[in-house]
C-alpha cells in the first residue's frame, strides 16, 4: 500500500481533478493528498488543463 501511495503522489500533478477526486475517495486516510487537491484547486492562479478527448 505504501509503495502504490509514493507511486501515485508522484502523479498528482499529471491527474485531472476527477482523476484526483477519484483518488482522495479511494484513499480517505490520505491526508497529504487532501492538502495537496485544496491547495491545487483552490488557488486561483493554478492552471486547471480539461481533459483531452
Amino acid at each position: 500500500m505504501l509503495l502504490y501511495n509514493l507511486i501515485n503522489k508522484q502523479n498528482f500533478a499529471t491527474m485531472t481533478r476527477p482523476e484526483f477526486w477519484q483518488y482522495i475517495l479511494e484513499h480517505r486516510e490520505d491526508e497529504e493528498a487532501v492538502l495537496i487537491y485544496i491547495e491545487r484547486f483552490q488557488d486561483p492562479n493554478a492552471k486547471v488543463y480539461p481533459p483531452t478527448k
